[in-house]
């Protein structure tokens, strides 16, 4: 996923199929607040936003304005109509048009969710990549993380961005590996 600034959809793994129709990620830029209105599409979705945890969205039956403030970064998956009742452990008709925290559901499932997903998480790795990939080493990088070991670490890589780490790096910090490639010339 592309944590710089705007909003990203992409498919879900297929072993969220046929429950979850998408994984999105939001980032407002440092300008200006944003102001978004999300409109009804018999979904519901699994938020995290940094600063502050996990909460369910919807189903809404109307528009509704979505104001985040500059620096706000969300990332959630969208789940199939009629899939986040069972995933859930709850009917949807109880939060209809609402926007509940995972920890005020009541259900097991969702509160094991709030307790994983705290808002102070950011997003593990990239942060990681983006603040110089301190020591690069990657099994190291992996343990201080949160990961099992290197090969978790590659495995939720490659399954949430679509890239090894090595490549994700490279990816994310291409004038840094410029540089390098010409001192290696």
């Amino acid at each position: 996923m592309d944590w710089s600034p705007g909003y990203r959809e992409q498919p879900p793994p297929a072993a969220l199929l046929p429950s979850v129709a998408c994984l999105w990620a939001r980032v407002v830029g440092p300008g200006a607040d944003s102001v978004t209105e999300v409109l009804p599409d018999a979904c519901v979705d699994l938020i995290w936003e940094q600063g502050v945890g996990a909460y369910v969205a919807g189903p809404d039956t109307g528009p509704v304005p979505s104001v985040s403030p500059a620096g706000t970064v969300l990332a959630a998956l969208r789940f199939a109509p009629g899939a986040a009742g069972p995933a859930l452990g709850m009917p949807m008709s109880a939060l209809l048009n609402q926007r509940v925290a995972a920890s005020d559901l009541g259900t097991a499932q969702a509160t094991a969710l709030a307790r994983a997903l705290p808002g102070s998480k950011a997003p593990r790795f990239v942060s990681w990549a983006d603040a110089g990939a301190p020591g690069a080493d990657l099994a190291s990088a992996a343990a201080r993380l949160g990961y099992a070991d290197q090969a978790h670490l590659t495995r939720e890589c490659v399954r949430l961005a679509g890239l090894t780490p090595t490549a994700l790096l490279a990816a994310r910090r291409p004038a840094m590996n410029s540089a390098a490639q010409v001192r290696l010339t």
